[in-house]
């Protein structure tokens, strides 16, 4: 098993832009079909980029803001 040395601070690979580029295209269409089908997925591609990208947070906090996040977008969905 390998020992991943972390190294905090901001990052993009060419997969990173693929996946935004996707994220954006398909959160516009889902927009012009369904303001409630475009917004998740601008919510998810956002966190993607800011927390595998920018914050880089360690696994365990990262997680732990993985759950954080499904919580509360859960709940906001249930009580839309």
């Amino acid at each position: 098993m390998k020992n991943h040395l972390f190294k905090p601070g901001f990052r993009i690979s060419f997969t990173d832009v693929i996946v935004i580029i996707l994220g954006v295209c398909g959160s516009v269409v889902g927009m012009r079909i369904d303001t409630g089908l475009g917004l998740p997925i601008a919510l998810v591609v956002g966190h993607f980029f800011a927390f595998c990208n920018v914050f880089r947070l360690p696994r365990k906090l990262e997680l732990i803001w993985a759950a954080f996040l499904l919580i509360v977008a859960g709940t906001t969905i249930i009580w839309h």
